[in-house]
């Protein structure tokens, strides 16, 4: 049955990490559980250089460790984030109040009401893109588009 399921995936990961595996080997054995005070003492920018991943790298590894879990998982995409942060379900994240916090306490978001003789030259200097979304924020938070 196993074999069935498994039948023409591919999970060839282990290029695209190898080139990782050292560094990722090195930064656990000499940072993370290990600290070498030595290395520190020639100086934490190069210490830092020398050991450090890039984002574009753990984006990398990510990819593979989803790939093998969905593989392990036989294709039945499974999860791999929190719920706040799956694209497939939407809710109100904490990222997603803090940006309507600052977009509802804004002086640009209540100049219509607050400021109305400035409103109209502030407006013509907005693309129609950003009206489209300053609109889509007033309708949100129960305001009339402007």
């Amino acid at each position: 049955e196993f074999e069935k399921k498994t039948k023409g995936l591919n999970i060839k990961c282990e290029d695209k990490i190898k080139n990782l595996r050292e560094k990722i080997i090195t930064l656990r054995h000499k940072v993370i559980a290990h600290l070498n005070k030595e290395q520190c003492k020639r100086g934490i920018d190069k210490f830092i250089s020398e050991h450090k991943i890039d984002i574009s790298d753990l984006e990398i590894l990510r990819n593979a460790i989803v790939k093998v879990f969905d593989y392990i998982c036989f294709r039945h995409k499974r999860g791999t984030l929190p719920l706040d942060y799956s694209d497939t379900i939407y809710s109100n994240t904490d990222i997603d109040r803090i940006f309507d916090a600052l977009v509802k306490d804004s002086n640009v978001f209540k100049m219509p009401e607050d400021q109305p003789d400035y409103w109209p030259y502030h407006r013509e200097n907005m693309s129609k893109n950003d009206i489209r979304i300053f609109n889509e924020y007033r309708i949100k938070f129960g305001r009339s588009p402007v």
